[in-house]
C-alpha cells in the first residue's frame, strides 16, 4: 500500500513477467522411472536367483518353487526392476561383510527373489506369502524395499552405492530416527 497500486503492480507483476521473458523455460517435474543401470542384470538376477535355489532346494526345483521363480521373474524383468534388487542385494551383502546386519521393512518379505538375493531373511514360500503382496495384483508394482543400516556403517553404504553409480547418479533419502548435536 505505502508504494501505491501503480508502482507495486509495476513491481510484482511487469517486473516479475519482465524477468521471466529473458529465462529459458525449463521442466522441473521429471515423468518416467529412471533405475540404475547395471550392464547385463537381467542375466544376472536369473543367475544368482538360481543358483541360490538349487543351493537351497538341490539340482532339480520343485514345481511350486520353480513356478514362483519363475513368476517374480517375470515381473522383474518386464517391468525393468532387477537393477533395484541387485542394488538392494549389494548394500545388504557390503553391510554384512563389514559385520552389520540389515533390517528390512514392509512387505519385501513376501518376494522370493529378494530372499534368494539376500536381501530378507523371510522364504516366503515356507510361510504361503503371496508375492501380490509386494508386486501388486497385476505385478508390475514398483519395489518398495526398506533396508535399515545400522548408524555405524550407513555412511560407508552410500559411498559404496556412490562409486558404483557415479556421485551425480545417487541421492540419499530417509527417515530421521533422532536429531543432535553431531
Amino acid at each position: 500500500n505505502y508504494l501505491g497500486e501503480e508502482k507495486s503492480y509495476e513491481i510484482v507483476v511487469s517486473n516479475t513477467n519482465l524477468l521471466a521473458e529473458h529465462c529459458d523455460k525449463i521442466n522441473t517435474i521429471v515423468t518416467g522411472c529412471y533405475y540404475p543401470n547395471i550392464e547385463n542384470s537381467k542375466e544376472i538376477i536369473k543367475e544368482e536367483t538360481y543358483n541360490k535355489a538349487h543351493k537351497i532346494y538341490g539340482d532339480s526345483l520343485t514345481e511350486e518353487v520353480e513356478k514362483r521363480l519363475e513368476l517374480e521373474l517375470k515381473s522383474i524383468l518386464e517391468n525393468n526392476y532387477e537393477s533395484i534388487y541387485i542394488l538392494a542385494s549389494e548394500a545388504v551383502k557390503k553391510s554384512n561383510e563389514q559385520g552389520y546386519l540389515v533390517g528390512e521393512r514392509g512387505s519385501v518379505g513376501n518376494s522370493f527373489v529378494a530372499y534368494l538375493l539376500g536381501i530378507t531373511d523371510y522364504n516366503p514360500i515356507e510361510y504361503n506369502l503371496p508375492f501380490e503382496f509386494f508386486a501388486g495384483k497385476e505385478f508390475d508394482k514398483e519395489p518398495d524395499i526398506d533396508l535399515n543400516f545400522s548408524g555405524e556403517i550407513r555412511d560407508k553404504i552410500q559411498e559404496f552405492i556412490k562409486e558404483k553409480f557415479g556421485k551425480d547418479k545417487v541421492i540419499y533419502c530417509g527417515t530421521i530416527g533422532t536429531f543432535a548435536d553431531k
